[in-house]
């Protein structure tokens, strides 16, 4: 992995990547990334609608991550639950956005990921970093996730078998929207250049863009937003990277996440 900053074993526990499998998908494929959050005490998963609306296509699909497994038969599978969706997404995938999405995860699937992994705890840090209103301090700003040109499901004889999922740590800077111009615009992530850096960075839409900075502890790795699209690459090969800020991340999902789990969510 690449250009892995202090704590990097913590923080990758956030990560999650996305296998489908059913009988009209003749092959099992890597189809998108997305970063576990806790809203309100709502746990799922923060990802693109895009790729949402990919994993949807069928009643579960499987959920990777950066610890394994290397086997399909041991891959998370995640039953989707009526009602246990929300988005922001026109169905074009688009580089203007928006493109978000939240899955509340099922409650085995919850309880196995709060002894197994970490969750990003908006309580926490709503504080710190609400709507874009506040400076960002210095930090070191990376995004997550899974690559799908290194990533395959091997067959064996008795079926799908072996899993090889490649996921990738990217260091860079980001560029905010003018939010004269446009308040909840894109942001872009201007990846730095690596002797390892993929084709293309399919795959990876759905994983999150963070600000890190480990002399602050857990509360200074803050999640800015969910990556959603790539550009064409420029003349040095470089793709930049698109995603939904805070004003989507923080505003928008805390707002309808309360809306739609009210049962459920915490006011914080």
């Amino acid at each position: 992995m690449d250009n892995r900053p202090p704590g990097a074993s913590i923080y990758e526990q956030y990560a999650v990547g996305f296998l489908r499998s059913s009988p009209t998908v003749p092959r099992p494929y890597h189809c998108g990334s997305g970063t576990l959050v806790s809203v309100g005490g709502v746990h799922g998963i923060l990802t693109a609608g895009h790729v949402l609306n990919e994993i949807e296509r069928d009643d579960s699909f499987r959920m990777l991550s950066t610890t394994g497994p290397t086997r399909y038969a041991d891959a998370r599978e995640v039953v989707i639950e009526t009602g246990a969706t929300i988005r922001n997404w026109d169905g074009i995938e688009s580089r203007g956005g928006p493109d978000i999405a939240f899955l509340r995860l099922p409650n085995d699937v919850r309880d196995w990921a709060l002894l197994n992994r970490n969750f990003y705890n908006y309580s926490t840090r709503y504080d710190l970093y609400i709507g874009g209103s506040r400076p960002l301090p210095a930090h070191t700003f990376y995004t997550f996730g899974m690559i799908g040109e290194s990533s395959e499901v091997s067959l064996s004889p008795e079926g799908w078998a072996g899993i090889k999922s490649q996921f990738i740590m990217l260091l860079g800077d980001i560029i905010k929207p003018n939010h004269q111009v446009a308040p909840a615009g894109p942001w872009v992530f201007v990846p730095e250049t690596s002797a390892s850096m993929p084709h293309s960075f399919g795959g990876l839409s759905g994983a999150g863009v963070w600000a890190i900075n480990e002399a602050e502890g857990a509360l200074g790795r803050l999640l800015l937003g969910v990556a959603y699209f790539q550009d064409p690459p420029a003349k040095n090969g470089i793709r930049n990277i698109i995603f939904q800020g805070v004003d989507w991340s923080y505003d928008w999902l805390i707002d309808t996440v309360a809306k739609k789990f009210p049962e459920e969510f915490q006011p914080f």
